[in-house]
C-alpha cells in the first residue's frame, strides 16, 4: 500500500458521517502506466464518499480512446 496517510472529514455540520476522503502519498507517480517519477515529490488525492447521485455510462467500444456514449 502506497498511501501514507488518509483522513475522512464531513463539509458540513449537518452530515451525519464523513463525505469527503483524503489520501496522502509521499511519492510522485504517473497515471499512465510508466514508472514513478525520478523526483521527489507528493500527492494528495481528494474524492467524495456516499454521494446521493445516480446514474450511468454507456459503453460503446473495447477501445480506452473511444468516448461513452
Amino acid at each position: 500500500n502506497h498511501f501514507e496517510a488518509g483522513g475522512f472529514i464531513r463539509s458540513r455540520e449537518e452530515f451525519a458521517w464523513p463525505n469527503i476522503q483524503y489520501h496522502f502519498l509521499p511519492v510522485a507517480i504517473n497515471y499512465n502506466g510508466s514508472n514513478a517519477v525520478k523526483e521527489h515529490g507528493f500527492q494528495c488525492h481528494v474524492g467524495s464518499m456516499r454521494s446521493p447521485s445516480r446514474g450511468h455510462v454507456r459503453i460503446k467500444s473495447r477501445d480506452p480512446h473511444q468516448h461513452p456514449a
